[in-house]
């Protein structure tokens, strides 16, 4: 599938050159489609995401040893400093590599707050990159667990972030250079690997910048345990969803509550379900088989696919 979107994209580009438009490929990872064809049979494969949100809520009292309730201290005034503008930048965005770029420059501001970099009597850096930003991130070590952000290697983690960060991710977003193996915008496996270090590196800036500003920071979001994780996966999965086609056509409508809403027939498809080898931890694929011979006549084509309960009426 990583293929198609690639072919795809070139294609894109070449039309962008052509000067027959410019466009971009939206939303991929929620649905596809795919055809071929075997000596034996003809296959369709549907393929689409839904996610499942979970919302929460809660209140807490903070009481002294003596068990009085605490008063609520007064909020502390954030200073404003540079790297709060590449970070909001980051958040904002809608596109991968653009909000890769401002964590990273995000982190280097904080960074040379900090620990400067030593410049010269012109004005110029005096020492390399790799230089100051080594030594900038030894200078947070004893306050921020670099550890916990690292992607390992050769057990420094002050040496395995820069590599990571700035050699293997960085270079390659930053720098198109042939032969130096740059990361395509749009590429499936290119967002893979800057996606995974942008959510990391924002988590290791906000950290650097909360003990820097000595205020609390967060991102907004709670990680659920993967145990918890696990339980809301199973559960939904053992309500027994299936797959379900029909011919019906009417246009999406997030309040549907049937998968046919003109009441058309449509096949029910039983499914297993399995970890999902193309997505992150606790997400779970849900995969049916069916045979042309085996469904209804009146379903001769697919107008609307989803996932579901049994209350679509089958044909």
């Amino acid at each position: 599938m990583s293929q198609a979107v690639e072919l795809l994209n070139r294609g894109l580009d070449v039309f962008a050159l052509r000067g027959l438009g410019a466009a971009s490929l939206d939303g991929t990872g929620g649905i596809r489609i795919a055809y071929w064809e075997s000596a034996q049979e003809k296959c369709v494969r549907l393929w689409a995401r839904m996610d499942a949100a979970l919302f929460t809520s809660g209140t807490a009292v903070v009481r002294a040893p003596d068990g009085s309730i605490k008063e609520e201290p007064e909020p502390t005034v954030l200073a404003w400093q540079e790297s709060m503008r590449y970070y909001r930048m980051s958040q904002v965005t809608d596109d991968l590599f653009d909000a890769f770029r401002n964590v990273y420059l995000a982190l280097e501001s904080i960074l040379s707050a900090i620990e400067p970099i030593k410049v010269g009597a012109r004005g110029r850096a005096a020492e390399s990159e790799e230089t100051w930003f080594k030594r900038a991130l030894a200078s947070v070590a004893d306050s921020v667990a670099l550890d916990t952000y690292s992607a390992g290697g050769s057990g420094n983690a002050v040496h395995d972030i820069y590599d990571e960060l700035h050699n293997r991710v960085r270079n390659r977003v930053f720098h198109a250079k042939d032969g130096l193996g740059a990361l395509l915008p749009q590429s499936l496996e290119s967002r893979v690997q800057v996606g995974e270090a942008k959510k990391r590196y924002s988590e290791l800036y906000l950290e650097v910048a909360s003990k820097q500003l000595n205020t609390p920071l967060g991102s907004g979001s709670t990680r659920l345990s993967e145990s918890a994780m696990d339980e809301m996966r199973e559960g939904i999965l053992s309500r027994g969803p299936n797959l379900g086609f029909t011919s019906d056509t009417t246009p999406f409508d997030s309040a549907d509550t049937e998968l046919s809403p003109r009441g058309d027939p449509c096949v029910i498809v039983p499914v297993q379900a399995i970890d999902d080898p193309q997505a992150s931890e606790g997400y779970a694929a849900v995969i049916g088989r069916t045979s042309v011979h085996e469904h209804a006549s009146s379903v001769t084509t697919i107008g609307r696919f989803g996932l579901l309960g049994a209350r679509a009426t089958p044909g």
